[in-house]
């Protein structure tokens, strides 16, 4: 079977992409298609797919990014259109962003199967756009089962929550040198990290004892500008850390609450602290977060509340409260779908049967 995988735009859409692509290759043709200036035009090449661009603007944002997204729908649509007729795919997934639009609206056009994956608590635009289109729809919160009543929404989970459980490697781990008496905090803020919430975590970071052993994740991009300012020898700084590495044996994170960070934590039951990012759209990562507080799974501390006594007193409360802690862990492991991908596979055989 031939497959296109359509997403792009931020790590959220792309890596959950990604890890179900690596178990179906086995088996299938993959072709991947996203943007041209986003960041799936360098990760997808660099694991191995074959991939093609089209050029499509944000619809989100201003009135005039919408504007020019508007004058490139219709060369989307058929850039889109004959990347489809060419490669011939049985079937096109659509994991987000959207580039996955024109894509999708090829896919019904040429009566060509379609499933769209949705990693957030909130609908993303394009697939509130192509829910009654397409023939599947996957989602990874309860809450949008109640929201989307419909036979073909499943809640199956995020493909990261299935890797994520092969990815640790004990000689990466052993790479870091870390000190094994000690519990390990893990801090990131995202791929790209955060200025904002880096300002105020060395402040934080710089005042705390040895008790525990932090591993701070600054973000590439920042690096330069933060790792000079750590001056307390008992914490570890990097700029960039291969999280799925480690994060079996870390025993509290503090992250922002994207799709696949979520996913990873209740894949693994990793007590959590959630720092949503306000930056971006329709405030997905607090509804992402809110999830889990729900379910009595994390802690969740919105940025502008944030300050460094309320951040250690969360830190000891879970570290040093083993009842506590266990509370966490079992119930993130509730909300974990480790059988993401084998179910997900599983329904785009029902998908592609009808």
């Amino acid at each position: 079977m031939k497959i296109l995988f359509a997403t792009g735009g931020t790590g959220g859409h792309i890596y959950p992409a990604i890890a179900l692509a690596n178990r179906l290759k086995k088996e299938h043709q993959i072709l991947f298609v996203g943007t041209d200036n986003r960041m799936e035009h360098t990760i997808i090449p660099q694991h191995g797919f074959d991939f093609k661009s089209i050029h499509i603007e944000s619809y989100e944002g201003s009135i005039i990014s919408r504007i020019k997204a508007l004058a490139t729908v219709g060369t989307s649509y058929f850039e889109a259109k004959k990347i489809v007729k060419q490669y011939k795919p049985d079937l096109i997934i659509g994991f987000g962003g959207y580039v996955s639009l024109p894509l999708l609206m090829v896919g019904k056009r040429l009566k060509i199967k379609t499933l769209v994956h949705e990693q957030n608590s909130v609908m993303g635009q394009t697939n509130k756009m192509m829910y009654k289109d397409v023939d599947g729809v996957i989602v990874c919160y309860k809450n949008l089962l109640e929201t989307y009543p419909d036979k073909k929404v499943r809640l199956l989970g995020n493909p990261r929550s299935s890797e994520i459980l092969e990815s640790f490697d004990q000689k990466y781990f052993d790479s870091l040198n870390l000190d094994k008496n000690k519990k390990k905090v893990l801090i990131v803020m995202g791929s790209q990290g955060s200025v904002t919430m880096n300002h105020k975590l060395v402040a934080f970071l710089n005042q705390v004892s040895d008790e525990y052993e932090y591993l701070f994740v600054i973000g590439k991009r920042d690096y330069s500008l933060f790792k000079d300012k750590i001056t307390n020898p008992n914490i570890k700084v990097y700029d960039y850390l291969e999280q799925g590495k480690i994060l079996a044996k870390i025993d509290l994170i503090i992250a922002r609450a994207g799709a696949t960070t979520v996913s990873e934590i209740t894949a693994l039951g990793i007590p959590s602290i959630l720092i949503p990012s306000p930056y971006v759209a329709h405030n997905h990562q607090y509804f992402n977060a809110r999830e889990l507080i729900k379910e009595k799974a994390s802690i969740l501390m919105q940025e502008s509340d944030f300050t460094a006594q309320r951040l250690e007193h969360s830190i000891s409360h879970i570290l040093e409260d083993e009842n506590f802690y266990q509370t966490l862990s079992k119930n993130a492991l509730k909300l974990g779908t480790p059988n993401a991908i084998e179910d997900i596979i599983h329904f785009i055989g029902e998908i592609m049967d009808e």
